[in-house]
């Protein structure tokens, strides 16, 4: 059985700075701009008050989002540097599918 998805990544940079992360790293998929933290906002992602000078910050996380736009699957980060492992989200998505 073969199934397909859509990888992107959400952030609350500019186009501008998407577009030179995305070109820097090489990236063959796209980074959405969340500059008003509206996606943010509605997946319960935002920190707020966490960021420099008590400005809201978004949390690091994955998201596995079905066509109806539900989430099935989550990971949020405490830190930035707290990510689960690309075998490990393969794995959940295995789990999810089967």
């Amino acid at each position: 059985m073969e199934y397909s998805g859509t990888l992107l990544a959400i952030s609350v940079d500019s186009v501008a700075e998407n577009k030179r992360v995305a070109m820097r790293n090489q990236l063959d998929f796209p980074i959405l701009s969340d500059a008003r933290r509206d996606v943010v906002w509605e997946y319960g992602l935002l920190h707020k008050g966490a960021g420099p000078g008590g400005s809201d910050v978004a949390l690091p996380a994955m998201v596995l989002i079905d066509c109806h736009g539900r989430i099935i699957w989550q990971y949020v980060s405490k830190r930035v540097q707290d990510r689960p492992s690309v075998e490990a989200i393969l794995k959940v998505v295995e789990t999810l599918v089967s």
